[in-house]
This record gives structure tokens, C-alpha cells and sequence, in this order.
């Protein structure tokens, strides 16, 4: 899976960069299927590789590719130039920041319908990943699609991202723009979120502003912004606090083990925690519990 891929990729990376002195030293060779970014390189120099990738990746729906783009900690595009990217099957984009605000793009990282003919639609879009980053919506001249497009349906996670301006799950550039099925977790929009035609979609632990509608089931658990009223007359189920988890660890030079949250609410990573919402780790936190009361105090 692209995620699992991206996870051991980012980890051997950053270990290997740690035990060579750090990043004065000559980077660890990965392979030619994980490619480092790092902000000193020109933006076309970076786009020029995107590009290449997603044109490959984009309808390598059974391909034995696989990829993982890698951003080091910077600032990637700009207002004047910025970088706007297709991401493709078994691709996994992430920041090697402690936190996503270490690594800003500029731009936007996209997925569009896939069109048979004149049947298009996000209901194929599986397989790839978007983690650890700051996305500030920079699109111009796109026309109708202007804005963050993550038209997506499963296996397709976005953690850990802040986007700063609109976004939208669905892409209803072109027709019938089905869509089926995501999940979001510890991720912050500060502009409209359009579900449109999503049949269903996961929000753990995230801050909303507005989110447009639902469709089938939509789920938000430990979720702030969004008033709960109002995600109730968008028939969702809506948790207030997440009973028991733990984020799926950020991959980055330093320790940060995740801990075990318990009745959380809010993003869970660290630099979004404080009292009385950080969590305490739990003696039994390295253990899967049989019952979540068995850690969590379920009053």
C-alpha cells in the first residue's frame, strides 16, 4: 500500500540522515522510486518530477509502481509561481516536518476524475496518500478548478495536512462526478469543505469551518469548528470526542512517540495540545486494550 510505503521510506530516510550527521551529509539512496525534495530547488525542477510521476501513476490503476515524494522541511512554490501537482495511484506525498507547518507548498496537491468517455468520475481513485504538510490554495488560472481538489474514494488518507483557502472532495468539473468514500484525520480547513457527491467520509480529530452536505454517512468524531447542529441537519453521525486512539506517527528527525488519547477532542498532534485536552500517556499505552473503558473513562 502506498501509505505503508511511504511510512518505511520516510523512516529509513530520516534514521539513515540522523546516523550520517545530518543534512550536511550526502542524502541515503533510497532507490530511484523515493525522491527528496528539499526548498533550495527550483520550483520547475520539482514540477518537472511531479509531473513525470502523475503522468505515469495517474491510470496505473493494477502497475507495480510504486512511489513516495518526500518534502523536507521549507517552503515549496509561491503567489507568483506555485506549485500545483497531480497525485496518481500508489503515491504517497508527506512532509518530513515535525509539524505541517514545516513544510509549506504553495500551490495545491490534486486528484481529479478519472473520465471513460464522457463518464467521469473519483470512484476508481484509490491507493495514495497526502500527510504532514501546509497547503495555502494557490490556483490561478485553473478555472473551475480552482482550489484543493482530493476527489477520492478510500484508501486514499489525508493526516496531519493544514489547507489554508477552499477545497473540495468531489470533482464536479466533470460529469456525473460520483465519488465514495474517505477518511481525514488531525488536519485543519480554514475555508468551505464541499462533500458533494461523497457517499461517505471519516473526520477524526480535525478543525472545520464549514462543511456542505452529506450524502450516505458521514462521520465526524473529535471534531471542533463545526457546530454540532449543524452537522446533525446534515444527517452525519457526529462524536463529540473520539473514545480511544492514537495518530499514526509523523515521520521526522526526533523522537515523538504518539500517545494514547483518550475522550479527544481537537487535533491530536502536538504543537495543537493543551490543557486541559494533552493527553497523559497510559502505562498500557503500547498495548492494544481488549475494551476501550479499560483505558478511557467512559463518563
Amino acid at each position: 500500500m502506498a501509505k505503508t510505503l511511504c511510512g518505511s521510506v520516510a523512516a529509513a530516510f530520516l534514521l539513515a540522515l540522523a546516523l550520517s550527521g545530518g543534512a550536511g551529509a550526502a542524502p541515503p539512496d533510497l532507490g530511484p522510486n523515493v525522491i527528496v525534495f528539499d526548498s533550495s530547488m527550483p520550483t520547475s525542477q520539482i514540477q518537472a518530477t511531479v509531473d513525470t510521476i502523475a503522468s505515469k501513476q495517474v491510470s496505473n490503476q493494477f502497475g507495480t509502481e510504486r512511489y513516495a515524494l518526500l518534502f523536507e522541511p521549507g517552503t515549496y512554490g509561491s503567489a507568483t509561481d506555485p506549485l500545483n501537482f497531480q497525485v496518481g495511484y500508489y503515491t504517497s506525498i508527506a512532509g518530513l516536518g515535525r509539524s505541517p507547518g514545516d513544510v509549506v507548498i504553495n500551490g495545491s496537491v490534486y486528484v481529479h476524475n478519472q473520465c471513460d468517455g464522457s463518464f467521469c468520475t473519483a470512484l476508481n481513485n484509490f491507493w495514495r496518500s497526502l500527510s504532514n504538510l501546509t497547503i495555502n490554495v494557490t490556483t490561478p488560472n485553473f478555472g473551475c478548478y480552482t482550489g484543493e481538489f482530493w476527489a477520492v474514494s478510500q484508501a486514499a488518507p489525508m493526516r496531519r495536512v493544514d489547507v489554508n483557502g477552499f477545497a473540495t472532495l468531489m470533482d464536479y468539473c466533470t460529469q456525473p462526478s460520483f465519488a465514495s468514500g474517505g477518511f481525514i484525520a488531525d488536519s485543519r480547513f480554514n475555508g468551505t469543505i464541499v462533500n458533494g457527491s461523497q457517499q461517505q467520509w471519516l473526520v477524526r480529530n480535525s478543525s472545520l469551518v464549514d462543511w456542505t452536505n452529506g450524502v450516505w454517512n458521514q462521520v465526524f468524531s473529535g471534531v471542533v469548528g463545526r457546530k454540532p447542529e449543524r452537522l446533525r441537519a446534515l444527517g452525519a453521525d457526529q462524536l463529540v470526542r473520539t473514545d480511544l486512539g492514537r495518530r499514526r506517527d509523523a515521520r521526522h528527525v526526533g523522537p515523538d512517540r504518539p500517545v494514547l488519547r483518550c475522550q479527544a477532542f481537537g487535533l491530536s498532534r502536538d504543537d495543537q495540545l493543551g490543557a486541559p485536552n494533552r493527553p497523559e500517556p497510559h502505562p498500557d499505552a503500547g498495548h492494544l486494550p481488549s475494551r476501550p473503558e479499560h483505558l478511557c473513562d467512559a463518563s
